[in-house]
């Protein structure tokens, strides 16, 4: 677990030695930085109702982002549009610190007690976080650097081509670049520009000289925006098809769903694994029938 220094409910990280967000203002200031800056509000509602959209973010921290993209995107999106939220993060809070950080947020309820109610003591992995019925947290707990290989390896079978195995909006939302600069470095941002597309966008809340030279040697064009509050400026970024990496075999990774993911199953038998197989299948946005002799779930288990 993590130290924490504490002013009121809003978080320091003593390791680091700085805040996880904003404590006048933060949520506010996290819209307008990540989901302005990648024009979000508008690109979600102009989604079809088949339309898969991925975020990806380099520090999960409070889950605040998550948390507000879960809950923009079930105002915005159209019926049977779904989001994947994946998220990095090397340091993750205990259950009683998220707790206390959410009580200062009401304004995001129901969604912090869906989350609060699948956290856990985290080690080192892959997790998957359903927020809302539509709405998926993919939480990778590790190293930056490792974390992202991790998204680019899979054995899963490759049902689709590399440039739909990609993410559509990165927030780049480490601590700051001073205080962490291994999540700031070029290198990291060359991989997240392999997981990238023509039309990706990126956002942060940093404009520090070293963020704009990390991001432009990586191959992102970069746009200075006005900060909000006591931020002089912030950064918008665009990838275009020139800058995307040769073509190049690779399997897709194991958190993009399928193109030939199917729109419903039967599942027979509501044991552990039939309930397991019905509940992993729900949470991809696949329709599922569950048929089970007995009256009640898991009677034979």
């Amino acid at each position: 677990m993590i130290d924490l220094s504490w002013h009121d409910n809003t978080p320091t990280s003593t390791l680091f030695d700085d805040v996880y967000f904003n404590s006048d203002g933060g949520i506010e200031e996290s819209l307008y930085n990540f989901f302005d800056g990648n024009q979000l509000p508008d690109r979600w509602g102009k989604l079809t109702c088949k339309d898969h959209f991925r975020v990806g973010e380099f520090g999960f921290g409070t889950g605040l982002n998550a948390l507000l993209a879960a809950q923009l995107f079930d105002r915005l999106a159209p019926d049977g549009a779904r989001l994947e939220f994946i998220s990095i993060e090397k340091y993750p809070l205990s259950l009683d610190q998220l707790e206390r950080v959410y009580q200062s947020l009401p304004q995001l309820q129901p969604y912090t007690h869906q989350l609060l109610a699948r956290w856990q003591v985290y080690a080192e992995g892959i997790y998957r976080i359903p927020l809302s019925d539509r709405c998926q947290l993919t939480l990778v707990i590790g190293d930056i650097e490792t974390a992202l290989d991790q998204l680019l390896v899979s054995d899963a079978p490759s049902a689709m081509s590399a440039a739909q195995a990609t993410i559509d909006a990165w927030f780049f939302d480490g601590f700051s670049p001073a205080k962490n600069p291994e999540m700031w470095h070029i290198d990291r941002f060359k991989q997240a520009l392999t997981l990238s597309h023509a039309g990706t966008t990126a956002a942060t809340f940093s404009a520090a000289r070293v963020v704009r030279d990390a991001l432009a040697g990586a191959g992102f064009d970069i746009t200075k925006r006005p900060g909000l509050g006591k931020k002089r400026e912030v950064l918008s970024a665009r990838v275009n098809h020139r800058q995307i990496p040769k073509p190049r075999k690779f399997k897709a990774p194991w958190w993009v769903v399928p193109a030939l993911t199917p729109r419903h199953v039967t599942v027979i038998g509501a044991g552990l694994a039939g309930a397991h197989t019905a509940r992993a299948f729900a949470e991809r946005g696949v329709d599922v029938t569950l048929i089970e002799q007995n009256d009640t779930l898991g009677g034979g288990a």
